[in-house]
């Protein structure tokens, strides 16, 4: 079972809902969580569609929640830089609180004054570019394949 579409159907979903809480004033912790999640799975999409046999097995074991680990593969395998600089500091930053699932339960972050100093403006940005692209591929491929079938 090919799980390459759900997971950019997902991610997708997860960056718009981000974008839903920045929006509203909504807790700054969870918009954080969803945009990690949303970059999770965008980029182990990214992976699957470049070598889905090399990478199916691997996303849990080898990548898990680990977003730095997930961004250097994807740099990696495209020979290129997925995110700016800036972004690339969000995301050092917000996989440390990510990974141990601080951003979505009540933890020790809650009373520190680190909720202040988390920004994701940029990496929520370069998601965006990332998806509007991708969008457009994806668009193609389903025109291409019901003119195809």
């Amino acid at each position: 079972m090919n799980i390459t579409m759900p997971m950019f159907e997902k991610g997708r979903s997860f960056v718009a809902a981000a974008g839903l809480l920045k929006a509203y004033d909504g807790h700054k912790l969870v918009s954080a969580h969803l945009l990690c999640q949303g970059f999770e799975c965008i980029g182990k999409y990214l992976l699957l569609k470049k070598d889905y046999e090399q990478y199916n097995d691997k996303l849990r074991k080898e990548f898990g929640h680990d977003l730095i680990k997930l961004l250097k593969e994807i740099n990696e395998l495209y020979g290129s830089e997925l995110f700016n600089s800036e972004s690339k500091n969000e995301v050092d930053l917000l996989n440390d609180y990510y990974i141990k699932h601080d951003l979505r339960y009540g933890s020790p972050i809650d009373f520190k004054s680190v909720d202040t100093s988390i920004s994701f403006h940029n990496i929520h940005s370069d998601l965006i570019s990332i998806l509007n692209n991708s969008n457009e591929l994806v668009e193609k491929n389903l025109k291409h394949n019901k003119v195809g079938s």
